[in-house]
């Protein structure tokens, strides 16, 4: 790194005056200085899982001060940066494009969200977006929010970063070490009081440089994104100019300049995406070998010791409520630092995971011939407490909503009962899920559907927006998911043929919402039930998961010996003979989905009898081999689809039909290879499951002039 530059009025060359005073001074630590050293946002996502890191937790801040009332001159019209009209303002605009861009590394798209510097937090403290301090439903629900509150601040100041930055850390502690990505949006520098000699340090600039040192302790990367006039001259420099950190955690993005290229909308994210992401692949390797990152499978050397230091750090932050009451009726209450975690709401031990099953029961949206399930009966084991944060509803709510469950309103039946579309209050469609009446097992269902899915959320799941518990009613009521099934779209009588595209994008979002549930979410969830009818689709072809009846917690032994429950032709043999529950199950069962993608044939019949995997399995290896797949294609496609795409769902589909748990990849890899990355190619041998990749997948610039990788 070159020496410091002269003293001036700039922030980064104040603090560089005050902690950095000789001239030529150098950063000790390895990572003291990361420098931007990628080109493309392809070359950073490919850094990212080089060094283990398939997505993070995101937290935003957003800067309430008066200062926001001034800094749209040139750049948002004369307005104030937080002006909410028929125009995006540009914290909307920043908000759209981050979560447009930065989404994808998100783990499980529920962020925390804060302002600070308003009336009522000014230097000192942050409120949360939500009254019960849960976090925001994606970045939707930040701009939804955000929109709310806004009209209701009083802006204030000053401007510190201080408040934010150690509520980050509040969350990272609190999650035990976990991987957090820290987005920042402001107008403006720190404040500075014109009282303050050149030399020195105003108390707001302090405490921040104080709260960026502390977060170096964390696996906590700081992303400040600059909307509005500026000036950032300071800023520019300034996350290169901290000394004593234990790597170099903060990045600057300047979104002014970087909307004002003049280039295409696309290009603009792109670059955004570019600059906010540059480094934190290096900045993960650095907790890794900091020995500060809690890593999910096996735990890196020291980091029980360095964490042991920092667990005894008390919260700095109280959290406020927001300037105007704001809740968030599809969301469960969770704890702070708990975010991306299922809470266990039931005993550890393994026998009190298990709930009571008979059927399969229906998708919220069933279409399409019913699937007959099978049942082998065990001991009845307890049920878990049913969780109350969601919305609850009374019998008389979802009568209204649903013509009093008139026949217009029927969509569909399956073994848990009854599914209606419904109209709410509110206006939103709803997709309301109807107990039989007097079925205890069906009971089970009902308790461990709310259980699970009130606690987990994905793009790619039917979101939970409430229940019913009204004398000896018991309904689920579910969001609206439009396009009926895959199984609908895939045999439906006189339905047009389902596009190769479609085909492959339903195959993706599948891949996704299962490597979510079977390695992101503590404790595991296994579904058991993966099915084309378990797999709502949107109007855009999105699949999203559902059913949940027959899903299980898996406890933190890698296997453990339940009751046998499923659908025939979907269900893992393995499982079926001796009812062991592992993360392995469901892979399988999206396997036999692949195969349903690729061929258009169900999986059983019985006139004439016929059972897809039989069949298929002799075909796919010679089919590999020779690129050739006429012999397995639905003949309904008439060879319209991507033969590269085509070999990659085929091999995946041969990978999680393998009938050996150690044989049959985990599904984060089964993804990699549907997305057509070959940073990691599986290979198995007789002793287990291997991982192979490239020495180089792209050649990393050095960290800085001082220092080696």
């Amino acid at each position: 790194m070159s020496s410091p530059p002269p003293c001036s009025s700039s922030f980064s060359s104040r603090i560089c005056y005050a902690l950095c005073p000789k001239k030529g001074h150098r950063f000790k630590e390895k990572y003291g200085y990361i420098g931007d050293n990628f080109s493309s946002l392809e070359q950073v996502t490919a850094a990212l899982r080089e060094a283990g890191l398939e997505s993070t937790n995101l937290i935003t801040g957003i800067d309430c001060t008066a200062s926001n009332e001034l800094k749209g001159k040139f750049s948002f019209n004369k307005q104030s940066l937080h002006t909410i009209g028929d125009e995006l303002n540009p914290y909307q605009m920043a908000i759209s494009i981050i979560g447009k861009t930065l989404s994808p590394f998100c783990k499980c798209n529920l962020i925390p969200c804060y302002g600070f510097g308003d009336a009522s937090t000014e230097d000192h403290a942050v409120f949360s977006f939500h009254n019960d301090q849960s976090p925001c439903n994606g970045f939707d629900g930040v701009l939804s929010c955000y929109k709310k509150i806004v009209p209701n601040l009083q802006l204030l100041g000053p401007t510190s970063y201080a408040p934010i930055i150690e509520a980050a850390i509040d969350i990272v502690e609190e999650s035990g070490g976990k991987h957090h990505a820290l987005l920042l949006i402001a107008d403006g520098q720190v404040t500075r009081s014109v009282d303050t000699r050149d030399t020195e340090l105003s108390p707001q600039e302090e405490k921040t440089i104080d709260s960026i040192v502390k977060a170096s302790r964390y696996p906590l990367p700081i992303v400040l994104v600059g909307v509005g006039d500026g000036p950032w001259e300071g800023m520019e420099n300034f996350d290169d100019k901290i000394p004593q950190r234990k790597y170099d955690n903060f990045q600057f993005v300047n979104f002014t300049a970087i909307m004002s290229e003049n280039v295409t909308p696309s290009e603009k994210e792109t670059a955004f995406a570019l600059a906010a992401l540059m480094e934190i692949p290096i900045q993960y390797k650095a907790a890794r070998e900091l020995g500060i990152l809690k890593l999910d499978t096996c735990q890196n050397e020291g980091f029980a010791a360095q964490w042991s230091c920092l667990r005894g750090r008390q919260n700095k932050i109280t959290l406020l409520r927001p300037p105007v009451d704001n809740t968030c009726c599809q969301m469960p209450i969770h704890e702070r630092g708990k975010h991306c975690t299922i809470s266990r709401r039931i005993s550890k031990r393994p026998e009190e995971y298990t709930f009571i099953h008979t059927d399969s029961g229906a998708s919220s949206q069933p279409q399409g011939p019913k699937d007959e399930p099978f049942d082998v009966p065990e001991k009845q084991m307890p049920s878990p407490s049913l969780g109350f944060s969601l919305k609850p509803f009374s019998n008389k709510d979802l009568a209204n909503a649903t013509g009093n469950f008139s026949k217009s309103c029927f969509i569909g039946e399956g073994g848990y009962g009854p599914v209606y579309k419904g109209i709410l209050s509110n206006g939103k469609l709803v997709a309301v899920k109807q107990l039989k009446s007097g079925s205890v097992q069906g009971e089970g269902e009902f308790l461990a559907e709310v259980n699970i899915i009130s606690s987990i959320h994905h793009k790619n799941l039917v979101s939970l927006a409430g229940y019913c518990v009204d004398g000896t009613d018991r309904m689920l009521v579910y969001e609206f998911v439009p396009n009926k099934t895959l199984d609908f779209h895939l045999h439906g009588e006189g339905e047009p043929t389902m596009s190769w595209p479609n085909r492959m994008k339903i195959a993706l979002g599948t891949a996704k919402v299962l490597a979510y549930l079977l390695e992101d979410c503590q404790p595991k969830i296994i579904h058991r039930d993966i099915k084309p009818a378990n797999i709502l689709i949107d109007d855009i072809f999105d699949p999203k998961v559902a059913d949940f009846g027959l899903a299980r917690f898996l406890p933190d032994a890698d296997a453990y010996y339940t009751r046998v429950m499923g659908t025939a032709g979907y269900a893992d043999p393995i499982y079926t003979n001796d009812g062991r529950l592992t993360d392995k199950l469901d892979v399988y069962s999206f396997g036999v989905v692949l195969l349903e993608l690729i061929t258009g044939r169900k999986p059983i019949s019985q006139n004439p009898p016929f059972n897809m995997v039989n069949w298929a399995k002799p075909l796919l290896s010679p089919a590999l081999k020779k690129k050739k797949f006429d012999d397995l294609v639905d003949k309904r496609l008439e060879k319209n689809f991507d033969s590269k795409e085509m070999a990659r769902m085929v091999s995946c589909a041969a990978k999680c039909l393998r009938l050996s748990y150690e044989e049959r990849p985990g599904m984060s890899q089964i993804l990699r290879e549907l997305e057509g990355d070959l940073s990691q190619v599986v290979t198995v041998d007789k002793k287990g499951l291997h991982k192979w990749r490239p020495k180089n997948i792209f050649r990393r610039a050095p960290i800085s002039p001082n220092t080696d990788m």
